[in-house]
Order: C-alpha cells, then sequence, then structure tokens
C-alpha cells in the first residue's frame, strides 16, 4: 500500500492527476491497517498512536479510498515527526451530521494553536 500510494504521488507531481474513484470500503479495517503500519515509526519516538472510531458510521463506506489513504499517511507522517516523545497521536473517523463523515489526525506537539 505504501507503495502505491509513492506511485500515486509521482503521478500526481507528474500533472497525471486521477479522477475521483468511489468505491465500497470496510472503514474500520481500513483504519486500524493505516494506523497498524505507522505504529512501528512511533514506537521508535516513543510515540504511540491511537485510532477510534465512531460507532455510529457504518461498517462500509462510499469513497476514494487511495486518495484518503494518502492524506492520512503524509498527516500521520507529520503528526509522528513533530510530536515529542512520550505524548501520542490520534486518528479519529466520526460522523459529522447526517451525511458527512470526518477524518481527524491530533497529536500532541507543540504546532500552532490557532
Amino acid at each position: 500500500e505504501i507503495i502505491n500510494n509513492v506511485l500515486e504521488l509521482a503521478r500526481i507531481e507528474a500533472g497525471k492527476i486521477d479522477n475521483i474513484c468511489l468505491e465500497p470500503f470496510g472503514l474500520r479495517d481500513w483504519l486500524y491497517n493505516i494506523a497498524g503500519i505507522y505504529q512501528h515509526a512511533a514506537k521508535v519516538k516513543n510515540v504511540s498512536i491511537h485510532a477510534q472510531i465512531d460507532h455510529k458510521l457504518p461498517a462500509q463506506l462510499l469513497g476514494d479510498r487511495v486518495h484518503l489513504t494518502q492524506v492520512v499517511n503524509n498527516l500521520l507522517t507529520n503528526a509522528i515527526k513533530f510530536t515529542p516523545a512520550g505524548k501520542k497521536v490520534t486518528l479519529s473517523c466520526f460522523r459529522h451530521g447526517a451525511e458527512t463523515w470526518c477524518i481527524r489526525v491530533t497529536d500532541e506537539g507543540e504546532g500552532d494553536s490557532r
């Protein structure tokens, strides 16, 4: 999956942006898989990763899994990079309104609080 993300990023940088491809995917497996991929990098830095999924979300969602994965990968990479040892990064997915769902990556790094 990481290789696919790198290849996709190379296509975007080359100006060959793909259209959004909506497909159903298993939300929980997808989210826990992404968090699992970054567990080693976080552990090396003594940072913990927590994944949280709103129980109100359906098991399957319709979305562009490849592009969502790229976004979340970038957010997690930055969060781990800028989070001090002993702190945590949280990857959460929750419902926002009747038809909208959100993905949020938060960390305990200094950052800009605005």
